[in-house]
């Protein structure tokens, strides 16, 4: 907006009508009630921006914006998108408003679309807050309201509420109210790669003179909660009115204000764009925002403008696609607020005393003096230092003694005998919402201030009734007031008698204090006696048995303390032993005085001998030493013996020792003393092999009579190898002294040529060396050759018919078994001719003969036929098919075709490689639609090279009979079908019956492709990489082709060449084609100048289905030369992108008045572009191109212009390279504006 309103698309026009105005004398009507917010100035800033495509954001993203102007307070900003190239419903949300800018963003709600959008103009009005009455009389005041409150669709299933806006004024009929959400507090989308979480517009009901109802605005969106407060910023404006205004570089501002009541017919998205027209004289189309005043449908929705021009103004309601995807919508009534760009900074209060000049003469103040009446108030509610400071707040009309003169106007507001210089605004006394300056009875008493004996408090309560009014009273309820002079009142001093009262702290007034200095109520031992004054306040009674100490502390109670016989300071009366100090002093509970065996507890007897066991020599022993060997009983080793008596001196006494002579007793463990034993140092019971000799001193292992031949600790009759020590080492069951191959299993042998494989040289070969070369024959390539292909031309010499001379063609003219380059003569029958040394003995049925291919065609190069014969022919026969348009004829010229290929005697080339694109079967054609294709060729020719005799009649001698191809070719476009660079590559494969098949060489191509609706070419370079096999060289390749390239036909020439050492040729290629891309029929000619001439013609289909492409071909050779088949057949497979239909035939447009011509801007072309880029890089996407028209035109220019569009916008969509079958267009007829709008379908 600020520029011709489109998506991008068409042009609106439209003419006005006038409106109303609201004049000075409406405001003067209700100037007495304005609200106390009044401004002084009227900053606005309106203005248009763009707001960037999301398409292509990762991450959250604001854009921000700045305004014109620094403002003085942070503004209220509301927003309104101009009309959208895309479809899917959206709004603009607003975060971060400040003095100098704001955030905003492009919006979805959760729906059947992504959450991003292309670039969207968005207007915005930025005005500050407060009353503002302009010079004409209108109007405007400004706020925000912060809420919760919300609104819900039905889908919900839930309850909504109103927040209740007052303006705090009365208009004089319900003004335009202006809407926008100012903050994002709940929002929990990364917009705009997310949806908005929750998703908010505002909602407005009940707009009446004094105020309205708002809400958070949900619609159909489920998703996210309001947890907190959300800003909701507001205009409302004198309705149906406009003006000028002079911004701050002297231009002249219009505006203009709009109240739509709500239309019979509805307003939604799909039910077009309803139009206004405009009273204000714009010259060019001026910024505008427009809001719902009305919530009539219970879906929701939010305003949007649809179109916009300096007479009219556009709008509908949309919805969001969460719940569903119908937009149509029930009249509402709907606000527009429409200010030219420009910054507004009016200064309306001359004295700055917060209240327009304006208003302050319609009320009677001085407008030039901030304080009226000179009391030091001013007049408003803003200060205006040094004069005054706020509060009389004329604006609002108070008039606080109600005598008809208003505040502002009087030095006693209140009449209360005090003047208004010796009041405030802040003081309240008597909390009944008045001021002093305001309250003639500040303190409620009735009694006016100005004779008021105690101001601030009730005259008349005298609680103690000692004459002083209980608010000036020290001591309102004692007569005496504070008789002991403490500062404590008798009425709360618990001792009105006592100064101090408690002196030592018990709670006890001083005059009855009965241990003064102590507490006296603790009494611990509750004998009445305070513990301060208590000689023992711990006991009752204090001494119970005289001796002078406190119960508590008595030693010993009930006996004398001061009585100790023995001095251990235990009075004897608590004294166990009061004779003995110390009392007991071997702890054995025996007195000393009275104790046996001092030193030891007596009463420990363990063998209850009757003598304690401290004074017990064998305390465990009754009998002490029975056997008198000096060792008590219980140590005794040899009980009843001599412990004394060991012979063998080995600590056992004689009598208990087994082996009494022996020490040691048995050494080697065997249970038979030493002195016995038979075996030393091994067990005599141990001999296994039963030779009576214990194994420990046995000699070998079985019977010692046989021996032990190999030494190896096995008796001979026991030994499995007796000849063998290592007993078969190798575990082939063959003892070591008989084995054939030691070392290695001799029962493994796999060439059964009767030597072990760990012994036989060549362990896979029998025999091992055929030829006698040393060469095992599994790794001899020549192995009944000893000489291993001495001539080194790829053929051994048993089967090579020149052993010793090199001739990889193992040519044998005379078939004699000799080859050529070795035969010493020619033994083919004699020819005549004098120079032939053959022999003349044979039948004459082999004459010479020369490489060759094709069909064997007498005068193949001398004949009718030349290579120009196809070069003329296939151009007209595409023109013939061409213009026959039944399909009889044109199977039945392609029948013509195929019988006549012979006569094209002369042409050149053939290719068994795959082209660049998928056009054709072997002629290269540019990349379109499709962005990279795969394709694989596989084919069949027959007899391409033999050796032909050179007199007719004779059957030709079959060289290369069968010849199995095939190739795989991946290629990859980079940029746009018009100009693109194209990579690819290809490998070939090949197969012949006698003949070593395998890979042939890669080739890499880089080339050039560029395609418009007629004409499309190709240019290609190719190095041609050599295999490291003979006969496959480096080599260069580079073809160019041209063509015309339509839906239905095509025609197209190529020419080349490929460069190998000794190698050169050059080719010639031609080619048409009739059909639709899903089945089309082909028809090329291919050809080739070199050493060789080999030519042919290829005839074929070409059948589509989505990305896959199936061409089946058949090629006749046209010529004898080498290399040219005598048939071929062709099959190839491509997967790819399908190419794009044509456009529609262009259809002649009805004249129309120029005024009506329909212009697309570079906006819209810039916005398509994007839309292209998209459809290019995401090929699953489909779109919907909807097209409205204005309601003037007549059906018949409504339709022309209709379809104007639609070829338009399909012809630039298909020319970016878009497949026409992801567009579907759909006319939505006359709507009420032109309008273009792209939706996402899937």
């Amino acid at each position: 907006m600020g520029m011709t309103q489109s998506v991008g698309s068409v042009s609106w026009r439209s003419g006005g009508k006038h409106s109303k105005k609201m004049r000075m004398s409406r405001l003067l009507a209700v100037a007495a009630i304005l609200i106390p917010t009044s401004a002084w100035g009227l900053e606005v800033d309106s203005s248009e921006v763009t707001l960037p495509a999301t398409t292509s954001a990762t991450t959250e993203l604001w854009e921000s914006i700045t305004f014109g102007t620094a403002f003085t307070d942070v503004p209220v900003v509301i927003t309104s998108p101009g009309p959208s190239t895309g479809g899917q419903p959206f709004t603009i949300r607003i975060q971060n408003v400040t003095t100098t800018g704001f955030e905003a963003q492009i919006v979805e709600a959760e729906g059947t679309s992504g959450p991003t959008h292309y670039a969207v103009d968005m207007t915005y009005i930025a005005m500050e807050e407060g009353v503002h009455g302009l010079p004409d009389g209108s109007l405007i005041v400004v706020g925000t309201t912060s809420t919760t409150a919300e609104q819900y669709a039905p889908n919900h299933g839930l309850t909504g509420s109103w927040e209740t806006v007052s303006f705090g004024a009365s208009y004089a009929s319900a003004p335009v109210v202006l809407t926008q959400v100012q903050t994002t507090v709940n929002e929990t989308g990364a917009v705009p790669v997310d949806y908005s979480t929750p998703f908010y517009t505002v909602a407005v009901e009940s707009v009446t003179t004094t105020g309205f109802d708002a809400a958070l605005e949900r619609s159909e969106a489920t998703t996210g909660t309001t947890a907190l407060d959300e800003d909701i910023g507001w205009i409302a404006i004198t309705p149906n009115t406009d003006g000028s205004l002079t911004a701050t570089d002297g231009s002249t501002v219009l505006w203009e204000s709009l109240l739509i009541p709500a239309a019979s017919t509805s307003i939604g998205k799909d039910d077009g764009c309803t139009t206004e027209s405009l009273s204000a004289s714009f010259a060019s189309t001026a910024p505008a925002v427009v809001s719902l005043n009305s919530r009539n449908e219970s879906d929701g929705g939010w305003a949007i403008v649809c179109s916009l021009s300096t007479t009219q103004i556009g709008y509908a309601i949309d919805e969001d696609w969460y719940y569903d995807s119908e937009r149509s919508h029930v009249g509402e009534e709907i606000g527009a607020l429409l200010f030219e760009s420009g910054i507004i900074d009016l200064d309306l209060d001359a004295d700055d005393d917060g209240i327009d000049d304006t208003v302050e003469d319609s009320l009677g103040t001085d407008s030039a003096d901030p304080d009226s009446d000179g009391d030091g108030w001013c007049d408003g509610v803003v200060d205006v230092s040094p004069d005054c400071v706020a509060g009389e707040d004329a604006a609002s009309g108070t008039d606080s003694d109600g005598d008809g003169v208003l505040d502002a106007l009087e030095t006693d507001s209140d009449n209360d005998g005090v003047l208004d210089s010796a009041e405030d605004f802040t003081t309240d006394v008597d909390g009944d919402g008045l001021p002093t300056i305001q309250d003639p009875d500040d303190d409620g008493d009735t009694v006016l201030d100005g004779v008021d004996a105690c101001p601030g408090y009730d005259d008349t309560v005298d609680s103690d009734s000692d004459g002083v009014a209980d608010g000036c009273d020290p001591c309102p309820l004692d007569p005496l007031d504070d008789a002991d002079g403490d500062g404590v009142c008798a009425d709360i001093d618990p001792c009105p008698l006592d100064n101090p009262d408690d002196s030592d702290g018990d709670s006890v007034c001083d005059t009855d204090d009965v241990c003064p200095g102590y507490d006296d109520l603790v009494d611990t031992d509750a004998d009445g006696v305070p513990d301060g004054c208590d000689p023992c306040p711990l006991d009752d009674p204090d001494d119970s048995d005289g001796d002078g100490i406190c119960d508590t502390d008595d030693v010993c109670p009930g006996f004398d303390d001061l009585t100790d016989t023995d001095g251990d300071s235990v009075p004897d009366g608590c004294d166990v032993c009061p004779l003995d100090n110390p009392d007991d002093s071997d702890g054995d509970g025996v007195c000393d005085s009275d104790d046996l065996c001092p030193g030891f507890d007596d009463t420990l007897d363990g063998d209850s001998d009757g003598v304690a066991d401290g004074c017990d020599p064998c305390p465990v022993d009754p009998l002490d030493d029975s056997d008198g060997d000096g060792s008590c009983d219980s140590d005794d080793l040899c009980p009843g013996f001599d412990d004394t008596v060991d012979v063998d001196g080995d600590a056992q006494p004689d009598a208990c020792d087994p082996c009494p002579l022996d020490n040691p007793d048995d050494s080697d463990g065997d249970s038979v003393c030493d002195s016995d034993d038979i075996c030393e140092g091994g067990s005599d019971f141990d001999d296994e092999d039963g030779d009576l000799v214990p194994d420990f001193c046995d000699v070998c292992w079985g019977h010692d009579w046989a021996g032990d031949t190999d030494g190896d600790g096995t008796c001979d009759d026991l030994d499995v190898c007796p000849n063998d020590p290592l007993d078969d080492e190798d575990e082939d069951g063959v003892c070591g002294d008989e084995d054939a191959c030691p070392g290695y299993d001799d029962s493994i042998d796999a060439d059964g040529d009767g030597q072990p494989w760990g012994c036989d040289p060549c362990p896979l070969d029998n025999p091992d060396d055929t030829d006698g070369d040393e060469i095992c024959d599994s790794d001899d390539l020549c192995w009944l050759d000893p000489l291993n292909d001495e001539d080194d031309d790829g053929y051994c010499g048993d089967i090579d018919n020149c052993p010793e001379t090199p001739n990889e063609d193992q040519a044998d003219l005379d078939e004699d078994g000799i080859g050529d380059a070795c035969d010493p003569e020619d033994d083919r029958p004699d020819t005549g001719d004098p120079e032939d040394t053959g022999d003349t003995g044979s039948e004459d049925t082999s004459l010479p003969r020369d490489l060759a291919g094709g069909w064997d065609c007498s005068g193949c190069s001398t004949g009718g036929g030349n290579p120009r014969t196809a070069l003329y022919l296939l151009p007209c026969l595409g023109v013939i098919l061409l213009r026959r348009r039944r399909r009889t004829s044109l199977w039945g010229v392609a029948g013509a075709l195929l019988l006549t290929a012979p006569l094209l005697m002369g042409a050149d080339g053939q290719t068994y490689r795959v082209p660049l694109g998928d056009t054709y079967t072997l002629l290269d054609s540019p990349m379109r639609a499709e962005q990279g294709s795969f394709r694989a060729v596989g084919g069949y020719a027959w007899a391409p090279l033999v050796l032909r005799a050179e007199e007719t009649g004779l059957a030709d001698d079959m060289l290369l009979e069968h010849l199995v191809h095939g190739d795989f070719r991946y290629q990859r476009r980079i940029g746009t079908p018009k100009a693109g660079l194209v990579l690819g590559g290809d490998v070939p494969i090949r197969y012949a019956k006698d003949y070593i098949g395998g890979m042939a060489n890669p080739r890499l191509s880089v080339g050039f492709t560029g395609h418009t609706p007629w004409v499309g070419a190709v240019i290609r370079g190719s190095g041609i990489l050599p295999t490291g096999t003979e006969g496959s060289p480096w080599g260069v390749e580079g073809e160019a082709t041209v063509g015309l390239y339509r839906p239905q036909w095509g025609v197209a020439v190529g020419v080349g060449g490929i460069y190998r050492p000794e190698e050169p040729a050059f080719r010639t290629k031609a080619g048409f084609y009739l059909g639709p891309e899903s089945a089309r029929f082909t028809s090329e000619w291919v050809g080739e100048f070199g050493v060789h001439s080999p030519s042919e013609v290829i005839v074929g289909g070409r059948f589509q289905k989505g990305l896959v492409v199936v061409s089946p071909a058949l090629g006749i050779g046209v010529n004898g030369e080498a290399g040219t088949p005598r048939l071929r057949g062709l099959l190839s497979l491509s997967i790819q992108q399908p190419a794009p239909a044509p456009p529609p035939p262009p259809v002649e447009p009805l004249p129309v008045p120029e005024a009506q011509v329909v212009s697309l801007p570079d906006s819209v072309f810039g916005n398509l572009s994007q839309v292209a880029e998209v459809l290019v890089v995401s090929p699953d996407l489909k779109i919907r191109v909807e097209i409205h028209a204005q309601s003037k035109w007549e059906p018949a220019e409504a339709e022309q212009r209709i379809s104007a569009l639609e070829r338009t916008v399909t012809e630039y969509l298909v020319g970016e390279g878009v497949d026409p079958a992801r567009i579907s267009v759909e006319a939505r007829g006359v709507t009420g504006s032109d309008w273009i709008d792209i939706v996402v379908t899937e």
